[in-house]
């Protein structure tokens, strides 16, 4: 969950460039390029590629806060899987698409949280992208 966490974070800093067809295939060739180059890849290198890094972010978010919801299913069978997962659907890759993907997840991994700590419920609007835009 802090993977998850983390992942969400960094996607609202990756959400500037516009996302099509030719800028995600262009951002995976210089992400590419850059990995088989130098072995690293920094922040700035994410930011520079966010076209595609964004996509691969929210896709590691997806899969990891799906792990997560087997784990709450078993601590709280009442919030199942199928009940966080329906929160986690890979929506599109139009930019408002891409932020109710982002608050699907972000929700999701809520939902988590809430179960492992009721005494302490993350309360829903805390983090929103809309001060991003």
């Amino acid at each position: 969950m802090i993977a998850v966490a983390f992942s969400l974070w960094r996607a609202i800093f990756l959400l500037e460039q516009p996302r099509t067809d030719q800028s995600r295939r262009e951002a995976q060739r210089q992400f590419l390029a850059t990995v088989v180059s130098t072995n690293a890849i920094t922040f700035g290198d994410d930011r520079r590629n966010s076209p595609w890094s964004l996509g691969f972010c929210l896709a590691r978010t997806r899969q990891r806060v799906s792990h997560a919801a087997v784990m709450v299913s078993h601590i709280e069978p009442g919030v199942g899987q199928r009940a966080i997962n329906h929160l986690v659907v890979n929506k599109g890759h139009l930019p408002e698409l891409v932020k109710s993907d982002w608050e699907g997840t972000h929700a999701a991994l809520r939902t988590c949280f809430n179960v492992l700590r009721p005494e302490k419920p993350v309360a829903r609007g805390i983090v929103s992208l809309e001060s991003s835009d």
